[in-house]
């Protein structure tokens, strides 16, 4: 078995990262990605009979310029070289990108469980621009991923048998970043009580002062060798495969935290209603993490109370920050939603059409909820940002661009 280069990989991912802007929760969640999408589904552990696998979905959340992208052009760097000639980013998730993905990312392995070769199909998402890579709210888009998270079978039809994909086992990890009001535009409040966002870890983090642009820790040298042996131990990671097994003490400390009164997870739960869906799989990114942290530590395929205790930790402070995401945002996102609507009413008036009251909420509901979207309607409505139409019965017309000028 080849010696590991560093005492902790993390660490020394964390310390890469000292000379930038980079707020302090960024660099765990990505190097975490960055270990899991190196281990893949050749490690797991097991719980409710199922097996659960190191890959993780997080999406960065701050404010333009908050060092979202320096942490996440790194991890995607690091998986790009262990996978080359594999899709790490795309300009937008559809189903082409991720059949044609899939589909050239086979793996063959031994499964020391079965001691029988095995294959599955693995695409490792990666993109500093999350509005770029989802532009949209696609039902059918979202419902995919979020079946692809449990790491079973896809399959994709096409126009010609000879193009159709499947594959029974997959491997699928996703890295976002994006602003907040970005987030919103992206996502409506209806989103929340879906499973995707209850499998996706929302790192939430304001912008910090500016450091000086010669702020600089290590030298030029000592980042490149600390890039090598960061690598040399990736490479590691790749070849330990098999199942962990719970300590005593740590089973009972997972437990405990699953079947807390509430059916939320331990204590403190996330109380903002925007998380109530999220809180039903905390479990899940606590095993996940565990897994890393102890490949973190050593080959031994075990889970100790250790491994709990920070797993549980990091979860307690990431949650911490998730509400501030709403109470920063929410405001400016409808704002946003309404600029959007009457830049597309009054592109239709340029041309002589002028939409119904029941369209432009239709509009509006595709961002969001539609109790909201009937209450952005009467907003503006009211207050004569929008008009009845004169040239169409029926018919609405924009009397400016946005709303943000709105006393």
């Amino acid at each position: 078995m080849a010696k590991r280069r560093l005492k902790n990989w993390l660490d020394t991912y964390i310390e890469y990262h000292a000379a930038l802007k980079t707020p302090p929760l960024f660099p765990i969640w990505t190097g975490l990605w960055t270990i899991g999408a190196a281990l893949e589904r050749k490690v797991w552990c097991r719980t409710m009979s199922k097996p659960v696998f190191p890959n993780l979905y997080i999406f960065l959340v701050s404010s333009s310029g908050a060092g979202k992208g320096n942490s996440l052009q790194t991890a995607r760097e690091f998986v790009s070289t262990l996978y080359p000639n594999e899709a790490t980013a795309t300009s937008s998730i559809t189903s082409a990108f991720l059949a044609q993905s899939l589909q050239g990312a086979k793996r063959e392995w031994v499964n020391p469980l079965t001691n029988r070769g095995e294959v599955y199909h693995s695409v490792n998402i990666a993109s500093a621009e999350l509005q770029v890579l989802i532009p949209e709210y696609n039902l059918d888009m979202l419902a995919k991923l979020t079946d692809m998270y449990d790491c079973l079978s896809y399959g994709e039809g096409r126009r010609s048998d000879s193009d159709t994909f499947s594959c029974s086992k997959t491997f699928v990890s996703m890295l976002g970043a994006t602003t907040e009001s970005h987030f919103f535009t992206t996502f409506p409040e209806a989103v929340f009580s879906t499973g995707f966002m209850s499998r996706i870890v929302i790192v939430h983090a304001e912008s910090g002062p500016r450091q000086s642009l010669f702020l600089e820790k290590y030298t030029g040298k000592e980042l490149l060798k600390m890039e090598e042996d960061m690598m040399e131990d990736l490479k590691h990671f790749q070849t330990i495969r098999g199942e962990f097994k719970f300590s005593d003490d740590a089973r009972e400390l997972i437990d405990a935290f699953y079947t807390y009164p509430g059916n939320m997870g331990g204590a403190p739960i996330p109380d903002h209603p925007n998380l109530s869906t999220y809180c039903e799989r905390r479990h899940l990114q606590i095993e996940k993490t565990m897994i890393i942290n102890s490949v973190m530590r050593d080959d031994e395929l075990l889970l100790t109370e250790e491994d709990y205790h920070w797993a549980y930790n990091l979860l307690m402070e990431t949650e911490e920050a998730m509400p501030g995401l709403f109470k920063s945002s929410h405001d400016a996102s409808e704002v946003s939603l309404v600029d959007q609507c009457l830049h597309t009413i009054a592109k239709n008036n340029a041309k002589g059409k002028y939409p119904s009251k029941d369209s432009i909420i239709a509009y509006l509901a595709k961002k969001t909820q539609f109790y909201n979207a009937e209450r952005l309607f009467t907003l503006i409505s009211t207050r004569g940002v929008i008009v009845p139409s004169t040239e169409a019965p029926g018919g609405w017309k924009a009397q400016r661009m946005t709303f943000a000028d709105d006393d």
